[in-house]
């Protein structure tokens, strides 16, 4: 159970960070109803934001520059 619940909030977190928004909004799952449907629109089912943002360079093949991967 342990492994499982680790495993999906480091998952969450960084799919925030694709949305270049900080691993804090996990907690909005703690909001009954409306939070746990924000978290699923926002990690399941928008894009993260195009390019590369503060927390690194887009993961997206179609996105990436050959000359940013070797930076």
């Amino acid at each position: 159970m342990l492994v499982f619940l680790y495993s999906s909030v480091v998952v969450q977190i960084k799919r925030w960070h694709d949305r270049d928004k900080k691993g804090w909004w996990i907690f909005i799952n703690f909001i009954p109803f409306i939070g746990t449907i924000w978290a699923l629109v926002e990690n399941g089912i928008l894009k993260g934001t195009k390019g590369p943002n503060r927390f690194g360079p887009s993961r997206l093949p179609e996105e990436q520059d050959i000359n940013e991967i070797f930076e």
